[in-house]
């Protein structure tokens, strides 16, 4: 039986500001469904958990289930002693459903319910604290559903509310063009979660929608939760929320099924739709966009019990690879409340959501000319410091500014950002005519529907990824201009992030480039100049050990190829571009047998199988007089050892002098007949062999480097030669031959230790020569640009798995008013 003590339940505790009056007392008949989660009993290890989603959810769901078992007999317990009825148990939501009458519900929690009015509406609430017994106070999290007063509002805003004029208006699968959203996926098995709290749509209008987006109609399901359905005659007024979201994911992601769950409007009702979403083993989403949300400290009125149940829903969803995004409000940096104070919107500010934030655009024809925050004096994003979250660790790498109300930093929310003024807004399709909307509920359905792209081209769903890109913001464009300042309180627009727009607006296909096709720690690279076309291409290892591709085209970095090879985990690769045409791409297998494949200008095949090499052995490849290739490698006895295509077959080469075990190779074409290879010797100086034409030469001793240094060298010029390694700093150093002497050359970034290497020379579509470093460092593979400008931060992130789930950084005291974030 239950414990008899009943004790205080502190996260419980409502408070009514004043313009609240009780008019009488509940129905004491009236019955009631409440719903009552648990706190997570551990912290979930996502280095422990299948990769795959669907099996990372049964293994979480079946987890809970042992978890929580003494937690629902105690509260079966508890229901059967004050008359209530189990309705459901659904321990992966860590959940239990709870009915009974008002008088029994009462009397169980120990709380008066009533009848209040604001002057507006009336409503079911509670004032004081919940009490429970002594076996259940500290493993219950929330008792939510005793109060049905409405919690959120829509954040969108028709165009005729916006006080400037209008200066156009897009469909959605325009502004995602604008973005630079990829052409080659369409969301195509995945599922976007939508979260709607009011109203409903009619099917007519999604058909109108999508034909006049010349896009194919997406599949769009309504899911119940808590007994709401599709509506659209509910009189709400929220149709067009709810058009503006389906029409936005879909309009960007039409490949993708849009399941769109209906629930009421109350703390519980939220609840309960997040939970049920990242839950869902039917549909299955991996992806949830919000376009409700309410001040925080609206939600602190109600007790801290329904924002912590509401962040732990999102860290759940994130453990089970569910990416979630959340609207920052359209009320500027006040959030709507006469507070004197500045107020960020949650969910938005939950440290395991997206917050996204809004742009003003103006275009030219397919380009985007100018981009500010959105201010337009009365609405404009939201934005801003939370009250109640620490920082969170994803935050930490940029400079998230002190808080308006007390100086402090804690959660900076928004996270990103894109167009969200109606005055550059939205056409969408509601109750048969096409309106023109904006507000920040259309910036959520965005970024989910860009999601959605990342997803289908990944080899596993990217799920909460905000570390990833607050490390590696090179797929941003900053917002510079502008400021969501309202009454004097505020924030300003500047550089790396802010409190308007993040950490800015997106370049789609860079996002996708990232974030799809992640590099394992330790990759090495390849990459070569495609002369076919100005291109680069980049090999690295992903998670799986597949061997992928990365194009640089002139303007982006796109996804290119999977390469079908079993190659050993952390494999040497080599590449080289053959007869102006071809690219040949060098690994290792399971045997540590060097293996070919091969680009024949249409289609990838498995080329020829090579020697077997030493263990850990590193590959070099050059392209030789057009026409020849040259490989290196390292055998048994640590000789390098050299494999000659010479246009008719392969044949054994030269054999060069001895390496430390496992040293990392170079090798370069020089002039129009000479080759250099590069190695480091036991004492860890980098040598150099040079082949002059007519036989090999010891070269030059060149600097000592870190033990195990990656080494890359490139022509330059025709005459020149610059060579990488990494100094016992681990900092990236330029050596460079100048066609008579050996000279220091550039200091390049800091980079992991034992960073792996590569470089190119590039000849861009201009004519002019560039260089091209690649490197891992800060969790992505990043690349140095070196042109008319000298050395700068190049544009090609790809983003390294590190196979653990993102934690939060947790305060060491937490103040009064702050709900600990769950980790």
């Amino acid at each position: 039986m239950p414990g008899r003590q009943m004790k205080e339940f502190p996260s419980s505790n409502h408070v009514l500001s004043s313009e609240f009056s009780r008019v009488r007392d509940a129905d004491p008949q009236q019955r009631v469904e409440i719903s009552v989660y648990f706190k997570p009993r551990t912290e979930l290890d996502a280095a422990a958990l299948p990769h795959e989603a669907v099996a990372r959810k049964s293994a979480v769901h079946a987890r809970r289930v042992t978890e929580h078992e003494g937690d629902v007999l105690f509260l079966r317990e508890f229901a059967e002693l004050h008359g209530l009825t189990v309705t459901s148990v659904e321990t992966e939501r860590r959940l239990v459903k709870l009915s009974g009458t008002v008088t029994q519900i009462q009397a169980a929690f120990q709380v008066n319910l009533g009848v209040y009015t604001d002057g507006k509406r009336e409503s079911r609430r509670y004032q004081g604290t919940l009490h429970l017994p002594d076996n259940l106070v500290e493993s219950v999290e929330s008792v939510l559903g005793l109060d049905d007063h409405p919690i959120a509002q829509p954040r969108l805003v028709p165009a005729i509310a916006a006080p400037h004029a209008q200066n156009a208006a897009y469909w959605p699968n325009q502004v995602g063009a604008l973005y630079n959203f990829p052409t080659d996926a369409n969301g195509s098995g995945q599922c976007i979660a939508l979260i709607e709290l009011a109203g409903g749509y009619y099917p007519n209008d999604i058909t109108s929608a999508f034909s006049q987006m010349s896009l194919p109609v997406p599949t769009v399901v309504a899911v119940s939760v808590d007994g709401a359905i599709n509506n659209p005659d509910d009189g709400s007024g929220a149709n067009p929320e709810v058009a503006l979201d389906i029409q936005v994911a879909g309009g960007n992601a039409p490949g993708a099924r849009i399941a769109v769950y209906f629930a009421p409007n109350t703390t519980q009702g939220f609840a309960d739709a997040i939970t049920q979403a990242a839950n869902d083993t039917a549909n299955n989403p991996s992806v949830i966009s919000i376009s409700w949300g309410a001040a925080e400290v609206d939600w602190a009125a109600e007790g801290s019990q329904a924002m912590q149940t509401m962040n732990t829903a999102f860290q759940d969803a994130a453990t089970m690879l569910v990416s979630c995004f959340a609207a920052s409000g359209d009320q500027l940096a006040t959030d709507g409340v006469n507070n004197g104070k500045a107020n960020v919107d949650f969910p938005a500010s939950s440290p395991w959501a997206i917050g996204c934030g809004g742009t003003t655009i103006t275009t030219d024809g397919s380009t985007i000319t100018s981009e500010v925050v959105w201010n337009s004096g009365t609405n404009g994003t939201g934005g801003g410091i939370s009250d109640y979250f620490p920082e969170p660790a994803f935050q930490l790498p940029v400079p998230i500014p002190p808080s308006y109300n007390d100086g402090q930093v804690r959660r900076g929310v928004p996270d990103v950002a894109g167009d969200a003024d109606p005055a550059s807004g939205y056409n969408v399709v509601v109750n048969g005519s096409t309106l023109v909307y904006g507000g920040t509920s259309a910036v959520a359905p965005l970024w989910s529907g860009l999601t959605a792209l990342v997803n289908q081209a990944a080899a596993q769903r990217v799920g909460f990824y905000m570390p990833q890109l607050y490390a590696n913001r090179q797929p941003f464009r900053e917002i510079l201009q502008g400021n969501n300042i309202y009454s004097g309180i505020g924030y300003n627009a500047g550089p790396i992030w802010n409190a308007c727009s993040g950490l800015g607006v997106p370049n789609g296909a860079a996002v996708v480039t990232m974030l799809a096709r992640p590099a394992q720690s330790g990759t090495k690279i390849g990459g070569v100049q495609w002369t076919q076309q100005p291109q680069l291409r980049i090999y690295y290892q992903g998670v799986g050990n597949e061997i992928l591709e990365n194009r640089w085209t002139g303007s982006t970095w796109t996804p290119g190829a999977t390469l079908p090879v079993a190659a050993v985990p952390e494999s040497a690769l080599a590449a080289v571009c053959w007869t102006d045409v071809q690219i040949r791409v060098y690994y290792q297998d399971a045997n540590n047998v060097i293996q070919e494949y091969c680009w024949t200008g249409n289609s990838w095949a498995q080329g020829t199988t090579l020697p077997t090499a030493a263990a850990g052995s590193a590959l070099a490849a050059v392209c030789w007089a057009n026409v020849q290739i040259r490989v290196y490698y390292q055998d048994a006895n640590n000789v390098i050892q050299e494999y000659r295509w010479t246009g008719n077959g392969w044949s054994t080469g030269a054999t060069l002098p001895t390496a430390a075990a496992g040293s990392a190779l170079a090798a370069v074409t020089w002039g129009d007949a000479q080759l250099r290879v590069y190695y480091q010797d036991a004492s860890n100086a980098i040598q150099e062999y040079c082949w002059t034409g007519n036989g090999w030469t010891q070269g030059a001793t060149l600097p000592t480097a870190l033990p195990g240094t990656a080494l890359t060298a490139v022509a330059w010029g025709n005459v020149e030669i610059r060579l990488y390694y990494q100094d016992a700093d681990n900092v990236v150093q330029e050596y460079c031959w100048t066609g008579s002497q050996w000279t220091k050359g550039a200091t390049l970034p800091p980079a992991i230790p034992n960073t792996p290497l590569d470089s190119l020379a590039w000849t861009d579509s201009s004519g002019q020569q560039q260089l091209r470093v690649y490197y891992e460092a800060n969790g992505a593979i990043n690349e140095a640009a070196f042109g008319a400008s000298g050395w700068e931060t190049g544009a090609g992130y790809i983003s390294v798995a590190a196979g653990t789930a993102p934690h939060m950084k947790t305060a060491a005291a937490t103040p009064a008013k702050s709900i600990p974030v769950a980790v």
